[in-house]
């Protein structure tokens, strides 16, 4: 347990996180679109990446501890269970409080259940549901596609834009031009300064 403590108190500061009290993670999800690690705005460095991580393991940690059912849907999830994950996240990972509603811890949890139910269906430790069979086709989908994470996909952009920047150069790679003074004489009033002579 003190390994687990001194991660969440390694994880309850991160000084790169911005603070955000919306609840844009549950409204505009849409199917392949949506990650909960950009909508937490932890993307984009290995520091944010490695307190994300930190995040969804302690949330991962919670529910095994709570003996949720695994078999069952999100909406087969005994409550009482559910809200006392949410208070010990919050406890434990205070940045998970700017979120409302709970709603970054929730999706996390679900994304957890769900990885964690496939992994029994596909061991034959659980059955599939009926509801559920005609989506048989998914197991074989093809094991080489792209496994990518749209996070890693974030930082990879922000790090090139750094490399960019710090060559001193634009978009193109070309140096920045310097401006030139075209200005005449000092004019009295002006802001201008005068010409140096030659």
């Amino acid at each position: 347990m003190s390994s687990s403590s001194s991660s969440a108190s390694s994880a309850s500061s991160c000084p790169s996180a911005p603070s955000t009290s919306s609840s844009s993670g549950a409204s505009h999800k849409t199917a392949g679109k949506y990650t909960v690690q950009i909508e937490m705005r932890l993307a984009g460095t290995t520091k944010k990446e490695k307190f994300y991580n930190t995040i969804a393991d302690t949330i991962r940690r919670l529910a095994q501890q709570a003996d949720l059912p695994f078999n069952f849907t999100w909406k087969g999830q005994p409550l009482d269970k559910i809200s006392i994950i949410y208070k010990a996240a919050a406890e434990k990972i205070p940045y998970l409080q700017r979120f409302e509603n709970h709603w970054a811890t929730k999706d996390l949890l679900q994304q957890y259940l769900k990885n964690r139910r496939a992994k029994m269906y596909a061991k034959g430790e659980a059955t599939v549901p009926e509801q559920y069979e005609y989506l048989s086709n998914s197991a074989m989908r093809s094991e080489s596609g792209s496994r990518v994470k749209k996070a890693k996909v974030v930082r990879l952009e922000k790090e090139s834009q750094t490399a960019r920047k710090r060559a001193g150069g634009s978009a193109q790679g070309q140096p920045a031009r310097k401006k030139q003074n075209v200005g005449g004489d000092f004019v009295q009033g002006s802001s201008r300064a005068p010409n140096k002579p030659e």
